[in-house]
């Protein structure tokens, strides 16, 4: 409700991109849609964080990374990735 009718078009329109190229194995189709994903969904996020009174609450070094980001070639070499760490012997949780 609130991200403006304009931003709201143009994230859904990107992720409607997005996911008709994703059926295809145009590694390189894929990989530009995810990037104008990303780029809307930043731009969305910065007006908020503008909006907000740009507090330091998760936009302080992401926010800036993220925006040197955007404008350099190394963006395509993000990985997202979630782990669970692993405490005890055998490396396995429960052993």
């Amino acid at each position: 409700d609130k991200v403006s009718g304009e931003d709201r078009a143009r994230i859904e329109s990107a992720l409607s991109d997005l996911r008709s190229v994703q059926k295809g194995e145009d590694k390189a189709a894929i990989e530009k849609k995810a990037e104008a994903l990303a780029q809307a969904a930043q731009a969305v996020m910065q007006q908020a964080q503008a909006a907000a009174g740009g507090g330091d609450a998760g936009g302080g070094p992401a926010g800036s990374e993220g925006a040197s980001a955007s404008s350099g070639a190394d963006k395509d070499n993000v990985v997202d990735a979630e782990f669970e760490e692993v405490k005890g012997k055998g490396g396995r949780a429960g052993s």
